[in-house]
């Protein structure tokens, strides 16, 4: 059995956006990244399976699968999401809308279930998504908004049973007379961050449709989740592709995982990890505007993205908290380097291991120069699912944890703004829904723009105090304006603490001379 993590998704509202090229990572400048999607070679092109019956999970739905199994009431997994919906609705259409979503992509009405041991999945032909309704106009305007806010934690926190089709929920929830709020939630299994946008565009089609002509139906995509997923098991696993980006892997991360050993403030102990399912708290910031300028400078200086020097920061800061010069933490990666897979609905994303390696006497530039390459090299070999690898260290005797990832760091591009949104007549906006159950220690989430960083560090609050997580955002900062002002400094010269910080330790650790008996002995003052 194989327990790992990946996921991308956050709720914060930040991470919305509707341009699905906007989600992919940003690790290297547009031309590098076509020229390595043009010298790769496809493995045979994905074609529709010939019969509808059950069919293989693909390696990260099968990660996940047991994960749920592990743990049936856990809403780590649940992708939730609340729409402001301002204007005149009709309830009618919304729902006829969003049932030729679900018709439209099968994976939505797949179910899981073992068949002889090993976990398959079932497209359910007539399975419907119900829309149950909560009106609170009969309450006082001023408990609207917590009544509403306790229905958005409440279908957060409901766990899905992933042997029930459709792994997608709805309810509308009636505010005021012409505002709603339409809350959506799927399970990770049949969906990710790169889905949101996808959709989002189905069901403002189908409601114009439903809204002219009191009917929908989307135009089917050519293949399904459920192709990809044979492909996955068959095609590409014999690939020349597969066996090359097996060896990579294997000499890049070697026979066994160096976990980063964080200790937690709140429960003391020498390492371990959170129990899976525990409360997450957020910390949102917006980069400094002088940190993000040398930010900016350092990575033209280098030739660098701005993606590796956030992540060799991030790097640096967990190794000065643990104590490490190597370990692994987590990079989600879109997983969508396919034609075919762009427009589809699924679980793509993956996690991949970086192996941190961190010499005090090597210099920022080297890191950098270093961190450039492995990323290059780690988007080349994207495809490789990451379970082969950890099934091959389990093979070798290496047990596993539940949660392989103490921490992780992930990267999305801001996408450009085109005006308000809006289904048919109707004003769209995002409320926050961040999921309230966190699944690593902590992570950063950041989210690059022309303009600026805003970045988030998701944490468990049963490890961390809020207090301790303010400092890390703080000295990951620090760390990001070091670098860019010195790239040639030593890295175990970087300075961590702002002035202040300095300023009290060095008060702290030199006090004031005191006098003390000449005739009293040390060992009695003791």
């Amino acid at each position: 059995m194989l327990l790992s993590f990946a996921s991308t998704a956050t709720g914060t509202a930040m991470h919305e956006s509707l341009d699905a090229d906007s989600l992919a990572e940003d690790l290297l400048d547009d031309a590098l990244l076509a020229l390595l999607q043009d010298e790769r070679p496809e493995p045979d092109r994905i074609a529709p399976r010939e019969s509808a019956g059950p069919a293989p999970l693909s390696f990260a739905q099968q990660r996940l699968w047991y994960l749920q199994q592990f743990n049936p009431q856990s809403a780590a997994y649940n992708l939730p999401r609340a729409l402001s919906l301002k204007g005149e609705l009709h309830g009618q259409h919304l729902t006829m809308a969003l049932q030729a979503v679900v018709d439209r992509h099968d994976i939505l009405r797949s179910r899981f279930a073992e068949v002889e041991g090993i976990p398959q999945q079932f497209v359910e032909a007539d399975a419907r998504l119900e829309m149950p309704c909560e009106d609170l106009t009969a309450m006082p305007a001023t408990q609207r908004p917590h009544a509403l806010q306790r229905l958005i934690e409440a279908d957060a926190l409901a766990p899905f049973d992933l042997g029930k089709a459709p792994l997608i929920r709805a309810r509308l929830v009636k505010v005021q007379g012409d505002e709603h709020v339409l809350l959506l939630n799927m399970h990770h299994i049949v969906s990710d961050a790169w889905s949101n946008p996808i959709l989002l565009q189905d069901l403002l089609g189908a409601y114009s449709q439903a809204a002219a002509q009191g009917a929908c139906k989307l135009q089917r995509p050519a293949i399904q989740y459920a192709d990809y997923a044979i492909w996955q098991r068959q095609a590409y696993l014999q690939s020349d592709a597969c066996q090359a980006s097996a060896r990579y892997w294997h000499t890049r991360l070697g026979d066994e995982l160096q976990p980063l050993m964080l200790p937690g403030d709140l429960d003391p102990r020498c390492a371990g990890v959170p129990p899976e399912g525990t409360s997450a708290r957020y910390h949102g910031l917006q980069l400094d505007a002088e940190v993000f300028q040398a930010l900016l400078q350092l990575s033209r200086q280098q030739g660098v993205q701005p993606f590796v020097i956030a992540l060799a920061a991030w790097q640096v800061l967990l190794g000065r908290y643990s104590g490490q010069r190597q370990f692994t933490l987590g990079v989600p990666s879109a997983g969508r380097n396919r034609s075919e897979t762009q427009q589809l609905v699924g679980f793509f994303v993956s996690t991949q291991i970086y192996r941190a390696e961190l010499d005090p006497q090597q210099s920022v530039r080297t890191l950098l120069q270093n961190l450039r390459e492995q990323s290059i090299a780690a988007l080349s070999h994207s495809d490789y699912p990451m379970e082969l690898y950890l099934e091959t260290l389990q093979h070798n005797g290496q047990v596993l944890p539940t949660q392989l990832f103490q921490a992780l760091f992930n990267w999305r591009v801001a996408g450009t703004a085109s005006g308000p949104l809006a289904l048919g007549p109707l004003q769209l906006d995002f409320l926050d829904t961040a999921s309230a159950q966190a699944k690593c220690l902590i992570g950063i989430d950041l989210e690059y723009a022309a303009d600026g960083l805003g970045f988030s560090l998701e944490y468990d609050c049963s490890q961390f105090s809020h207090g301790t997580v303010q400092r890390m955002a703080r000295h990951w900062q620090n760390l990001l304006l070091a670098m860019a002002r010195g790239p040639e400094q030593r890295l175990g010269e970087l300075d961590m603490l702002g002035t202040p910080e300095q300023q009290a330790t060095f008060a702290q650790w030199n006090p004031a001379p005191a006098e003390h008996p000449a005739d009293q002995a040390l060992h009695s003052r003791i």
